[in-house]
């Protein structure tokens, strides 16, 4: 590879790395701050879940629409576009005054974070020989994931002294320092690959050619399943469960989660550089998230759980729940490079699918089970059922994946 277009390509990995933490932090920061929710816009548990969710309806919804756009125009503009939503977001949330502007705030935030994590994956896929693309990615969520599990350690602290809405105001800071960076540091590149198809009829043209491919579903859905540890557990429900079930302060619980965030970290690259290495990466993924599932278990029905092995089993989370970085590489390696963008894209919006049904979801179940029960334990660990069952449905997709690598 030419020594300038590889020094080019670490450079746009980078800066989309940075971008895909920054929403990331976005996403799970609901956990640090739901009782702080409740108390200000007056909502139960499901009211937060839904407030949560929010973010992910617009999230999943931009998610094919991002693919056609980096298929169809520069990554540098379509970028500076998405950055300017998730700082406007930002802004408008830290004074939103009721539970609508709050909501409609999560919604703009999710609308410009969901082209983060494909527009990173898509500049690897079209930056980076084949041969590396899965470690790069895996490398871009190690940025992600220690980035945001450091910020879970620090950002309680700051919940606590200066309040939700100052740390929301920060990140809309946060937004336009990474769009005046992305404005200077990234410069448009000629397209690779150009349609002599109209705008729309190359639009429906790459819908239709993703949507025939098995492959791009199963990887989604398997996707789903192990990201769901992070969607529905890590950004959410997971600081209130310690709480509850295992009897840690909330700072303690804060800090516990960022260890699942930090077993991401170390397990993406791995999973990406073994990924590269075995012949059926299929058997791998299926290792990995059994794996994950044993240790979700553990956490969720072993109550007297000891302080070291609940830490242990909650990095176990993360760390085999990472190998859901592969998927891309599944549908990378299926898919035409023109329509990448929209195959990468339907992936994503399949994989947190899981945001959108079972945050609400299990915010109702245990809103409904708590008028019926005074259990807490027993509450929280019926709730959250949904997660080892998206597991097993990720787990049963691989599975009926045919393809070798």
């Amino acid at each position: 590879m030419n020594p300038i277009l590889f020094r080019q390509a670490w450079t746009i990995w980078l800066i989309t790395s940075l971008f895909s933490l920054f929403q990331f932090f976005l996403q799970v920061a609901s956990n640090m701050m739901t009782t702080q929710f409740m108390q200000t816009f007056h909502i139960d548990a499901a009211g937060v879940g839904l407030l949560s969710s929010a973010f992910f309806y617009s999230y999943v919804l931009v998610q094919i629409p991002a693919g056609l756009l980096f298929d169809q125009f520069q990554l540098r503009r379509v970028l500076l576009v998405a950055v300017s939503l998730c700082g406007l977001g930002c802004a408008l949330f830290s004074v939103s005054p009721n539970f609508e502007t709050a909501f409609f705030s999560r919604l703009l935030m999710g609308a410009g974070g969901g082209f983060a994590f494909v527009g990173m994956v898509f500049a690897c896929a079209e930056s980076f020989p084949p041969a590396m693309f899965a470690m790069v990615v895996g490398l871009g969520e190690l940025v992600g994931m220690l980035g945001t599990s450091i910020g879970q350690k620090l950002v309680p602290h700051l919940v606590i002294q200066q309040g939700w809405r100052a740390v929301m105001l920060g990140c809309a800071a946060i937004a336009c320092a990474l769009l005046i960076t992305l404005f200077f540091a990234l410069k448009d590149q000629p397209k690779a690959h150009q349609s002599e198809l109209s705008l729309w009829k190359n639009i429906r043209y790459n819908i239709t050619q993703v949507a025939r491919i098995p492959t791009v579903w199963l990887a989604g859905l398997f996707c789903c399943g192990m990201f769901a540890v992070v969607t529905t557990f890590a950004s959410l429900w997971g600081v209130p469960f310690l709480q509850a079930v295992h009897h840690l302060s909330y700072l303690q619980a804060t800090s516990h989660i960022a260890s699942i965030l930090l077993g991401i970290a170390l397990g993406g690259p791995l999973a990406g550089w073994l990924y590269g290495k075995i012949a059926s990466p299929k058997f791998l993924m299926l290792g990995f998230g059994l794996a994950s599932l044993c240790c979700t278990l553990i956490v969720m029905f072993y109550i007297n759980l000891p302080p070291l092995a609940l830490y242990i089993c909650l990095i176990g989370m993360g760390l085999f729940c990472s190998i859901y970085v592969t998927s891309f590489s599944v549908v990378s390696s299926v898919t035409p490079a023109a329509i990448r963008g929209t195959a990468l894209g339907l992936c994503n919006a399949i994989a947190l699918l899981g945001a959108i049904v079972f945050q609400p979801l299990s915010g109702l179940l245990f809103t409904t089970l708590e008028h019926s029960s005074s259990n807490l334990i027993e509450n929280y660990q019926l709730s959250l059922l949904v997660l080892p069952g998206i597991m097993l449905v990720g787990l049963l997709s691989i599975a009926l994946v045919k393809a070798k690598r």
